[in-house]
């Protein structure tokens, strides 16, 4: 509480796509099952978001438990044009909605499976992993390390009482088809004036992840 300011994250970053903070958070509802309904394993939701612009740049899914295949589901994403992946799930965006395709210079992941390295990436040739070049693990207990990820996560309220399971009335496809939409529509409303610099305030740039990512894309 008293600890002197150390700055903030974004100020030792200086292009887009140089660090991204990545983290997993599981539904509070689980998913309905396909044939009767009933509640099934909670859908965990892996995410990739830019340091600088806190532009959500990646998602993967799994089931039931936090895996490193969630985290490789991610960074497919990432690599991949995002109106081939959103078809995938049975959706139909424009080009201009997800623009970016690329995979980070610099990981920022806690402690979980997240840390591991990509799976198929040993190059046989050269007998070599091939991962992303820099990974940064968060000390332990210490959320904020990766803020602006975890600040794009969904907001739980605890409950008093006896625990219970709460099931959606959508089942996973259609909840991992919501994630996009609320990553779509986060990347486009969200107030990102704290992250704006002069120049972007001089040339009208909109205050948005979506309009700071254009901007920094355009600069280079």
């Amino acid at each position: 509480k008293f600890a002197a300011q150390k700055g903030r994250f974004s100020e030792n970053v200086s292009n887009f796509m140089e660090r991204s903070e990545e983290d997993a958070e599981y539904s509070k509802a689980r998913p309905a099952g396909l044939i009767h309904g009933s509640p099934i394993e909670p859908l965990v939701t892996t995410r990739a978001v830019d340091s600088l612009t806190g532009y959500q740049f990646a998602l993967g899914f799994g089931y039931a438990r936090e895996d490193s295949q969630a985290y490789n589901d991610m960074m497919f994403c990432a690599a991949i044009d995002k109106v081939e992946w959103c078809e995938l799930f049975g959706m139909t965006i424009e080009h201009e909605q997800w623009p970016t395709k690329g995979l980070p210079q610099h990981r920022v992941t806690d402690r979980g499976p997240g840390m591991k390295l990509e799976a198929e990436r040993y190059d046989p040739a050269t007998q070599k992993f091939s991962g992303t070049p820099l990974r940064e693990i968060t000390p332990t207990g210490q959320g904020q390390s990766k803020a602006a990820v975890e600040t794009s996560n969904e907001k739980v309220t605890k409950i008093e009482g006896s625990s219970m399971i709460v099931t959606s009335h959508l089942n996973s496809i259609q909840m991992m088809q919501r994630d996009i939409s609320r990553l779509l529509e986060a990347n486009q409303t969200i107030d990102a004036s704290e992250r704006m610099t002069p120049e972007m305030k001089r040339e009208g740039v909109r205050p948005t992840p979506n309009g700071l990512m254009k901007w920094y894309v355009r600069r280079v």
